[in-house]
């Protein structure tokens, strides 16, 4: 039987002119492969009655891979344009059956090799996604953390949780983790009830965690545990400036958004390892969680891992049930780095830890640089669509950075000598200066870390002192409000009562004075208990004059602080912004 099928072709050179009809002489279930022999797939299997070409496919799929916010819409609305066609959104829906199909055969082809060339096992992509980290040359020796990767979580590739409801399909993905995967290491949280079919106010227990197949409590891992033990309380501080280093709790998100973002995991070339999505709620700990186990049971060899709150998340990680994170050395991110306190960065900053390089453990917001771009064609996507178009964009950015492998590590290499050459005859020079070794420079950091560890809680004596003296000047100043009231007092009237001669009239603010003269002075004695005082200090004392003195050091260093972080701050933003460059050409312009 002969069927007629319009097809639609922006190629000329294919041999047919756009908008064709083309008959066609056999049955209808093997009408899509009589069009695919002649150039052209359709959405339809039984009776097509319009076809795409495979180069219009195939054109479309090398555009949004370049240009992730093409969307379908745009595109055929283009191809209407250049028929001279009435655009209608049926015909959009068909485009995006057919590009479906389109994709889901080139992924069938990608099977079938790679199952003849061996490389169908579950993990082999991740294990051999950067030839440079998993692959060792003959004459390379021996390097303690071979393997240097990078954490991190985005918010731009959002979708709104209504959109495409009525698509049920799952997309089968080699970088994205499953849910079921993420959700064996979430927290939930017990809802605690204070009366009968009332909610609490949220002042409820630490979420712990939950094996979802049959209930039971697990509590192997603790979000952001006490600080202490390997941790030593360096990071006591600046993990509070984190958002992503808050209480799973707290990272909540618009009730409108499904997926919130991913969290991805790349290497130091900038191959993404693996990734997950987040699930309408912030970056919480079992995103991280997850893709190190998913990397720890791909990837063999002792790691350094980047993480903006890695000096934080460290002891979450070793707590876990993951196994093999105890030889992990965590950094923070370079840039990341200066915005945690000094003794934070000791011990995590990229240029304070043997092994991390010239690397700035940065790579994550590179590949989010160029995936952002997906945001445009993701909220109100499908979450089949979503995944398909953030997938397809991450395989281009693989496969850039593969072509452009070899060039970026000659160029590293380029760096590392010109820096080893700058300044190798400046050490020189100082070292032979100041009469030092290499090793005293280590030494000295070290003897910074205890020394700053030391300042992390000033001495009981000294703040007993402090406390002492303050509460003796609230004591006087109570004493001297309690003359001033005691001497307003005015005599009883002469026309008094007989009961009520001799008294006097007490006003209330006299026993406010008399009553804050009490208290002051109960405070005062407790600390000369404790500092065991037996003569009261005076104005004139040499301990008053000493404590008075630490006092006034001890407010100048504070406000000497905030002035050098604002310095700081202010050069930051002078570099970020390339402001004296600018400011300089602004001049010799003028």
């Amino acid at each position: 039987m002969g069927l007629i099928c319009s097809v639609v072709d922006h190629l000329p050179f294919t041999g047919y002119l756009p908008s064709q009809r083309i008959p066609y002489d056999c049955p209808p279930t093997n009408s899509i492969h009589q069009l695919a022999k002649l150039g052209f797939l359709s959405s339809s299997p039984l009776r097509p009655s319009l076809a795409f070409s495979f180069d219009t496919l195939e054109t479309f799929q090398l555009l949004s891979n370049w240009c992730p916010r093409l969307s379908k819409q745009a595109f055929v609305k283009a191809l209407c344009d250049t028929h001279q066609k009435l655009y209608s959104a049926t015909l959009w829906q068909q485009f995006s059956d057919t590009f479906d199909t389109y994709l889901l055969i080139l992924q069938c082809v990608d099977q079938h090799a790679n199952t003849l060339l061996g490389r169908d096992a579950p993990n082999w992509r991740i294990q051999h996604s950067c030839p440079a980290c998993q692959n060792r040359l003959e004459t390379e020796g021996e390097i303690e953390h071979p393997i240097k990767l990078s954490l991190d979580g985005n918010n731009s590739l959002k979708r709104f949780g209504e959109a495409g409801s009525a698509d049920r399909r799952t997309f089968s993905s080699s970088y994205f983790l499953s849910r079921e995967e993420v959700d064996a290491f979430a927290q939930v949280k017990s809802h605690t009830k204070d009366k009968v079919g009332e909610e609490s106010n949220g002042d409820v227990a630490p979420p712990m965690e939950t094996d979802k197949a049959d209930g039971v409590l697990d509590n192997w891992v603790t979000k952001n545990a006490e600080i202490g033990g390997v941790l030593d309380g360096v990071v006591s501080v600046c993990v509070e400036h984190w958002k992503a280093n808050a209480d799973d709790s707290k990272k909540g998100m618009f009730n409108c958004f499904e997926e919130s973002g991913i969290f991805l995991a790349c290497c130091r070339h900038g191959f993404t390892l693996v990734a997950c999505d987040m699930v309408a709620s912030g970056e919480l700990a079992k995103y991280p969680l997850a893709v190190l186990s998913h990397i720890n049971n791909s990837i063999v060899g002792k790691k350094i891992i980047g993480y903006d709150i890695g000096c934080a998340f460290k002891k979450t990680a070793t707590n876990s049930s993951i196994p093999g994170l105890e030889n992990v050395k965590w950094v923070v991110p370079a840039m990341h780095g200066y915005a945690h306190n000094r003794p934070c960065q000791l011990a995590h900053h990229p240029k304070y830890v043997v092994g991390a390089g010239i690397k700035d453990f940065k790579t994550c917001e590179r590949t989010f640089s160029l995936t952002n771009h997906c945001a445009a064609v993701t909220h109100l996507a499908t979450p089949f669509h979503r995944l398909q178009v953030i997938e397809a964009q991450l395989r281009q950015c693989d496969a850039d950075k593969y072509a452009s492998l070899g060039i970026f590590i000659l160029n590293n290499y380029k760096q590392a000598l010109t820096i080893v050459d700058e300044y190798s005859d400046i050490f020189s020079q100082v070292y032979n200066l100041e009469r030092i070794t290499p090793s005293d420079l280590t030494t000295w950091m070290a003897e910074e870390g205890v020394y700053l560890s030391g300042l992390k809680k000033e001495l009981e004596e000294v703040t007993l002192a402090i406390a002492y003296v303050e509460a003796l000047n609230w004591w006087r100043t109570a004493k001297a409000e309690h003359e001033v009231e005691h001497t307003g007092i005015a005599p009883p009237p002469v026309n008094l009562s007989s009961s009520d001669r001799g008294k006097r009239r007490v006003k209330p603010t006299y026993k406010a004075a008399y009553e804050k003269v009490g208290q002051c002075l109960e405070v005062v004695c407790e600390l000369e208990a404790q500092l065991c005082v037996d003569l009261r200090w005076t104005v004139e004392s040499t301990e008053y004059i000493k404590t008075k003195e630490l006092i006034r050091t001890h407010k100048y260093r504070l406000a000497l602080d905030r002035l050098e972080m604002l310095v700081v701050q202010c050069l930051f933003e002078l570099q970020k912004g390339h402001f004296i460059k600018r400011m300089k050409y602004m001049c010799k312009r003028l």
